[in-house]
């Protein structure tokens, strides 16, 4: 594949010396050799001799005849160059000759024609494709459009014909190689870079290229490299590229911001803004011979990109060719429902997600919502060990937790409901080869995914193959499979499969991404998480407090001693350990106090915090089963102040033996300075939940789940 430097970036082009002479060797000056015939009534004559000319038209011979001349153009023993063409496009491919002597003004048309047509054949002129006509008009130089399928298509090599269709006494003559310097025929390859669409890590070695997600300081923004990335949709890792037509390269900004763009600067690597006028933002891909890796390099500079430590620079003498080599993957980072194309269902998590056996199905989305965790909304992560991607449920710790995995085996498990107890309360359960099942992404089990897509009727539509096992392919064939219900019955569901490629259909295994919608705001889910990340909520137990533990998950969940209920989770339970002190998470006021432990909730304290909500209103919390409400004297609104004792109350008792010792931490909007709410089974924090992970999250390791606390009697129970 050629690589393209500085002079191409201004002449958008590559000319390939030819010779039409067959005496020569074809691989003298590394020309492509090609054939040309000179054409009398019924007869074929290759041109034999060195530096014979090339003759096009009705052509005065000694004898007063005229013979019809045309050239036969077919590349020899050789294939037009090569051009990489994941990264660049053909944009247009010529014959340019250059005028010996003429006669009269011919139009000359070029054709192509058949792989199987002859040379000798005298009406070959004639036929074939007409690819487009030149005006003589006694210019020196002419260009001959040639086609370009031959670089999209496996088809043979092409043959051309380059003729006249002016009358008698009117021909050009033009020269052969080796005339005169200049004059020489050649291949001319016009090429440029290719729109890449989507979203692309840039990866060297363990290092990936990031934008540091910092506040604008003299227009600029900080550029760094990180080594290790955590498994999670990481925004400031992810680049687009915007092809500029006028100079044959690209704008490459972060994905979170598309007004940045990355710029050299005086031999450093910047953030800056679109309009800005430090340094220049253009750069184009450089790949190596077999594709496999590139190099980032800036038009102006012509420096290559490289990552070091914890920075990004430009290339110098001393940089070595791995440091400025990258590995370019597109990602498709998001979260979207899933449909099936062939089935005309949606990928939908049925049940509670505490264990590994809930399976994934295929459901209507007219099914009722009532008592469900956005059940339809998958989140896609690129997984930083694999190159690949995995599919996670928002049902499941905000897409964090619970992965989409496929058994590649069948294989019998035993799911032990209590292991600190000796009682049986196991049950076993067998998952078939090509079953898909949520998962433990933590375990290393997980499956990961290779994505490729396909264009029917203008639309995109995505395959999901599984990474370490290539022939199995997401797919929405249904199934007759036994599931184990929240009640310990078995039943039949449509679960989604896993095939091997040969055994779907191309419909099957093809998936619809529709972005999600946070049903609260009606807005992009990726956007509202992404507001919610940069408000700052502070660990409940205080500044130095204990680490966060989830003990239950927000969400649909399964609970008990016995697992055998299911109900919706309107926060986190986070293990305390015993009575410590809770703090509120931000300045603010409290709304409200029950300090009372009738309900399930017990003593609960509601929060307003002085933080807004994406739409404007405000962000409450509240904190249940406190053993003490016990709010700071005299606190100050604009910081953290205590609230009150965690505990276990709830149904009347002080100490519930259902209960471990926990915190419920749900987290809800409603409308500022509100004194009164609505009864605990209709309330706001039921009714307008927001998910606590946007606020805390558990790839940045500030939140860690355990599906079971401890409880006082020493035996473990759910949350």
């Amino acid at each position: 594949s050629y690589l393209p430097d500085a002079s191409w970036l201004n002449s958008s082009e590559r000319v390939y010396p030819l010779t039409f002479d067959p005496t020569l060797e074809a691989s003298v000056s590394d020309m492509m050799n090609c054939v040309s015939y000179q054409y009398s009534p019924g007869v074929a004559q290759a041109m034999m001799n060195s530096n014979y000319a090339l003759k096009v038209g009705l052509v005065e011979q000694y004898t007063n005849a005229y013979l019809n001349t045309y050239i036969w153009f077919e590349p020899v023993e050789t294939s037009y160059p090569e051009i990489n063409l994941d990264y660049y496009e053909i944009s247009g491919v010529y014959l340019r000759l250059t005028k010996q002597t003429s006669a009269g003004n011919p139009t000359l048309v070029s054709r192509q024609v058949a792989s199987t047509a002859s040379a000798s054949a005298p009406n070959e002129h004639t036929s074939g494709t007409v690819l487009g006509s030149v005006t003589f008009n006694w210019q020196t130089v002419m260009e001959f459009p040639l086609s370009t399928d031959h670089y999209y298509t496996e088809n043979t090599q092409p043959k051309y014909v380059i003729s006249s269709s002016s009358g008698m006494g009117q021909y050009v003559t033009f020269y052969n190689y080796g005339n005169s310097a200049g004059t020489n025929p050649a291949l001319v390859v016009q090429y440029r870079p290719k729109s890449l669409e989507g979203k692309y890590v840039l990866k060297n070695g363990s290092l990936y290229l990031l934008s540091t997600n910092e506040s604008i300081s003299t227009n600029v923004y900080g550029v760094a490299a990180a080594s290790t990335i955590a498994n999670g949709d990481f925004y400031n890792c992810e680049w687009t590229f915007t092809l500029d037509a006028s100079t044959h390269s690209y704008i490459i900004s972060p994905a979170f911001d598309p007004q940045l763009c990355l710029r050299e600067y005086y031999g450093s690597v910047v953030l800056a803004t679109i309009d800005s006028t430090l340094g220049n933002p253009y750069w184009y891909i450089e790949v190596d011979a077999d594709g496999t890796n590139l190099s980032i390099v800036n038009a102006n500079s012509q420096k290559k990109l490289y990552l070091s430590g914890t920075s990004a620079r430009l290339s110098e003498a001393s940089s070595t060719t791995e440091n400025c080599t990258f590995a370019l993957t597109r990602t498709y980072q998001g979260v979207y429902t899933f449909e099936n194309v062939g089935q005309h269902k949606y990928l939908y998590v049925n049940n509670g997600l505490n264990y590994d056996h809930t399976n994934i199905v295929l459901a209507n989305q007219s099914e009722t919502l009532a008592g469900k965790a956005d059940p339809f909304a998958f989140r896609v992560v690129f997984d930083t060990t694999t190159n690949a991607h995995r599919i996670m449920p928002i049902a499941s710790s905000n897409g964090r937790y619970r992965a989409v995995t496929v058994y590649k085996e069948t294989q019998t498990a035993i799911y032990d409901r209590n292991p600190e107890s000796t009682e049986d309360t196991g049950f076993s359960y067998t998952q078939t080869a090509g079953d898909v099942r949520l998962n433990d992404p933590f375990e290393n089990t997980y499956s990961t995914y290779n994505i490729s897509t396909v264009q029917v009727d203008g639309e995109t539509r995505y395959i999901f193959t599984v990474s370490d096992a290539p022939t199995l392919v997401l797919t929405g064939t249904s199934t007759e499979v036994s599931r184990f219900t929240v009640d310990n019955k078995v039943e039949n569901t449509t679960n989604v499969i896993a095939q091997t490629i040969s055994q779907t259909s191309s419909t099957n295994q093809q998936w619809r991404l529709v972005p999600y919608e946070h049903s609260l705001h009606d807005a992009l889910y990726s956007d509202v998480e992404r507001y919610y990340g940069t408000v700052a909520l502070e660990n409940p137990f205080g500044a130095n407090g204990r680490t966060l533990v989830m003990t239950s998950d927000y969400g649909n969940r399964i609970k008990g001693y016995y697992e055998t209920e299911s109900d919706l989770h309107e926060g986190l339970d986070l293990r305390t350990g015993g009575a410590i002190d809770l703090i509120s998470p931000t300045g603010g006021r409290v709304a409200l106090i029950h300090d009372s432990t009738s309900g399930a909730g017990g003593r609960y304290v509601v929060f307003e915090t002085n933080q807004n909500s994406y739409d404007g209103r405000s962000i409450y919390v509240v904190y249940m089963h406190l053993s003490k409400v016990e709010i700071s004297s005299n606190p100050d609104a604009m910081n953290p102040y205590k609230l009150g004792v965690s505990g276990r109350s709830g149904f009347g008792e002080q100490e519930y033996a259902y209960y471990g010792h926990h915190l419920h931490y749900g987290i809800f909007v409603a409308d500022s300075n509100k004194t009164s709410f609505q009864n605990n089974s209709v309330s706001e924090w039921n009714s307008a939940p927001l998910n606590p992970h946007f606020f805390y999250d558990m790839d940045g390791q500030n939140v860690t789940f355990d599906g079971r606390i401890e409880h006082l009697d020493n035996y473990y129970a759910v949350g």
